[in-house]
């Protein structure tokens, strides 16, 4: 995990939004954490996917 940011969700007390970025080498490890993720999520969304620059 690279960044996790929480946002209030508006209109429903002590609720919190958790967006996070993640980082992988093989994408079976990226599949297992998901695989986990959802059995412990309500609601689970991917934003998006993007291959790391390494040149940077």
């Amino acid at each position: 995990m690279s960044k996790i940011q929480s946002m209030p969700v508006i209109g429903k007390r002590n609720e919190y939004d958790f967006f996070v970025d993640v980082e992988w080498k093989k994408q079976s490890d990226y599949e297992a954490a998901i695989r986990k993720v959802l059995k412990h999520s309500i609601n689970f969304n991917i934003m998006g996917e993007y291959i790391k620059n390494e040149k940077l």
